[in-house]
């Protein structure tokens, strides 16, 4: 299997080989944002390392096996962290929604983004997306806004290290 002619030919596949991608991928994913939650622990923000798959999907144009996967990821990570329907749940949840959907209008529209700046606008619209639940759930308090601040700018620096990660795929990945 060629991982990313796989990805690229995705609607050409056989049945099977489009299961066994779409396991695979999950798989990866879910792997990383595993490692991802046990490397932030003491940091309380992730770097987001699962989003180097969903990256790679949406800028190969595979939307909708990008959001499937990134579906499937959230559900399948949340139930080996113990944490599936829990706030944690809807946080990572809500955040891979938006992310998905600036991600895809981001290389659907404004073709000339790098990787670099697809994965910025996902990861700041994830932070977005999040930050609406903890307003809604605990108000909008001045710490609150201080903290979405903060974590809107680390936001940032999170996407970089993703888009960095996903062009180290594409030179190590034929």
């Amino acid at each position: 299997m060629e991982l990313l002619n796989d990805i690229r030919n995705y609607h050409s596949l056989k049945k099977d080989e489009k299961i066994y991608l779409i396991c695979f991928l999950t798989a990866i994913s879910s792997l990383l944002s595993v490692i991802d939650s046990i490397i932030s622990r003491p940091f309380i923000i992730k770097i987001g390392l699962a989003n180097i798959v969903s990256m790679i999907l949406i800028y190969e144009g595979q939307y909708s096996l990008s959001f499937f996967v990134g579906t499937l990821r959230v559900i399948f990570s949340s139930l080996v962290t113990g944490s599936l329907f829990s706030f944690s749940f809807i946080l990572s949840f809500s955040g891979f929604v938006f992310a998905y959907i600036f991600a895809f209008l981001s290389r659907r529209f404004i073709r000339i983004l790098s990787i670099y700046g697809i994965s910025v606008i996902s990861s700041f619209f994830h932070i977005i997306g999040q930050s609406i639940w903890v307003f809604l759930f605990f108000g909008f308090t001045m710490t609150n806004t201080a903290l979405v601040s903060i974590f809107l700018l680390v936001g940032i620096v999170t996407g970089l290290i993703v888009g960095y990660f996903s062009i180290l795929f594409y030179k190590n990945v034929k």
